[in-house]
């Protein structure tokens, strides 16, 4: 690491794919997130991922200077990261779908009560999913739509569009036995 001695070195390092440029960069990467980490903790890897593609993104543009020292820039792009994180979390679900969920009033409350509360999980679940998973799982089960309509609509694949729900609705799984 000794070789990385200025941060023009250090984008070289990491756009020339070298090991030792990405590990200051992850070192970069969790001295910043410290002040996240209560918060956003659970999302650390998403999070990291996001700022890597952010960076890659930006460093292999030819017109990019970097203004600062690249371990500001890094911490910059990881705040606004962690920001836009925190927001979507604390976005409530959208109100129009869980209006077109709510119950019918049956004649037995006891069933009424149950679906009510079955709902409640579904929103706490939905709420806290990546707006990509929220978005699919949507079109999947509300909108009753197929596999391949949503590659469509997506313009992806039908099997990325399937590897992707099956991901998601794992994730719904596990923070689902959270709130349990």
């Amino acid at each position: 690491m000794a070789k990385y001695t200025s941060d023009k070195k250090i984008i070289r390092g990491l756009l020339n794919g070298e090991e030792g440029a990405s590990t200051i960069i992850v070192q970069y990467l969790n001295l910043a997130f410290r002040s996240w980490q209560r918060r956003l903790g659970k999302r650390k890897d998403e999070i990291f991922s996001d700022v890597f593609y952010k960076l890659l993104i930006k460093l292999r543009d030819p017109s990019f200077k970097i203004k600062k020292t690249l371990k500001a820039y890094i911490n910059g792009i990881l705040s606004h990261t962690c920001s836009n994180y925190t927001r979507k979390e604390n976005v409530d679900f959208d109100d129009e779908l869980l209006l077109s969920l709510q119950p019918d009033q049956s004649p037995n409350p006891e069933q009424n009560y149950d679906l009510k509360e079955q709902l409640g999980i579904f929103y706490r679940v939905m709420t806290r999913l990546p707006s990509e998973c929220r978005k699919l799982l949507y079109m999947l089960i509300i909108e009753e739509l197929k596999y391949r309509e949503i590659a469509k609509i997506e313009a992806k694949s039908e099997g990325y569009v399937k590897w992707r729900v099956s991901k998601c609705r794992t994730e719904a799984r596990n923070i689902r036995e959270e709130l349990l």
